[in-house]
């Protein structure tokens, strides 16, 4: 069960079993230190993953009005409080996801990957309490673009092979970054896709 308590500021924050989805202090810091990880200046779209309380969204849309943010969260609670939140806020949508989603979901989350390249922007303070749906589809996320990075690499030169056991090194995956950086033409991914990768390391 959510509650959502007021802080002294008159800020709403969110609480599950006694855990805040955002700062409880400051969580209008916490948006900036997490925005200022992102390099959004070319981006279009991009998935946060966990609504928390919706100041990170709420920061991310006053700096970057025209990037079409999307916002994927398990706990309806935390969706319904942000579909009030920002019910006047263009280019947001908010979507309700489940811990059991079945391949269709899956599908439409591929080709949404595919089409957009968004980039991926993990709110992680929002996921406590959840974090091993969170971290399953986030890894989800995450291997889709390196398989699909490989395939173009593997279509643009015939002379490299990848195969899964690539992933399981780290000198192979400086390698493959090496690579992307010295082609032009895929240099311009690097702040979408090659960030995923740092993470897939981790």
């Amino acid at each position: 069960m959510i509650q959502f308590l007021v802080n002294k500021n008159g800020k709403v924050i969110p609480q599950s079993d006694n855990l805040f989805l955002c700062s409880y202090q400051r969580p209008l810091s916490e948006a900036e230190k997490w925005l200022a990880q992102f390099d959004l200046k070319q981006a279009r779209d991009v998935l946060v993953l966990g609504g928390g309380g919706g100041y990170h969204i709420e920061l991310l849309k006053l700096k970057y009005p025209d990037v079409f943010v999307h916002v994927f969260e398990f706990r309806s609670e935390i969706l319904e409080h942000l579909e009030d939140k920002f019910k006047r806020t263009q280019k947001l949508a908010l979507y309700g996801i489940n811990t059991n989603q079945d391949s269709a979901f899956y599908k439409n989350l591929f080709q949404f990957l595919d089409s957009k390249v968004p980039e991926i922007m993990p709110f992680r303070s929002g996921w406590q309490g959840l974090e091993p749906s969170y971290e399953k589809l986030h890894s989800s996320i995450l291997m889709r673009e390196v398989d699909t990075l490989a395939q173009y690499l593997n279509t643009t030169n015939p002379n490299l092979e990848f195969s899964n056991s690539l992933w399981e090194e780290k000198k192979n995956f400086l390698t493959l970054k090496n690579l992307v950086l010295a082609n032009t033409k895929t240099a311009h991914i690097d702040s979408q896709v090659l960030d995923y990768f740092g993470e897939f390391m981790k």
